[in-house]
């Protein structure tokens, strides 16, 4: 099991927000951030060539595509944090079939912006869930 960091997809509008403080004055960032994203390499200047102005909007693009990830990763969190409190909901407790039950729509995966699709992909789940699963 992966173990979280701050760096996983439910953090991503903080860091990005961080980063665009480092970005503007470096010194107003804590310290072991300012030195974590030193390490990220050179920061880009408000003149810019056309292959580093071409490399940013491909570092955008893929910002965008992380973006989304973090907005799924937080989307999964929120919905494991609803069927933890209203999965009961639809449980099976009639045995005789007597009562209908309607589904909220707050259980169905349409109602977080995911889709079956979804299902494949792997997301970060707090320690607690992955403990309830394995035991």
């Amino acid at each position: 099991m992966l173990e979280s960091t701050p760096l996983y997809g439910g953090n991503a509008d903080y860091l990005e927000r961080l980063y665009e403080q480092y970005l503007s004055d470096p010194g107003s960032v804590p310290p072991q951030w300012r030195t974590y994203f030193d390490g990220l390499g050179p920061r880009a200047s408000a003149r810019t060539s056309a292959p580093a102005v071409a490399a940013s909007a491909t570092a955008t693009a893929t910002a965008s595509v992380e973006s989304s990830n973090g907005a799924k990763q937080a989307a999964v969190s929120r919905l494991i944090q609803i069927w933890s409190n209203r999965g009961h909901l639809i449980a099976k407790l009639d045995p005789l079939g007597l009562m209908k039950r309607e589904r909220p729509q707050v259980l169905d995966l349409s109602y977080f912006g995911l889709s079956d699709a979804d299902l494949d992909a792997e997301f970060f789940t707090p320690p607690a869930m992955a403990r309830s699963r394995s035991g």
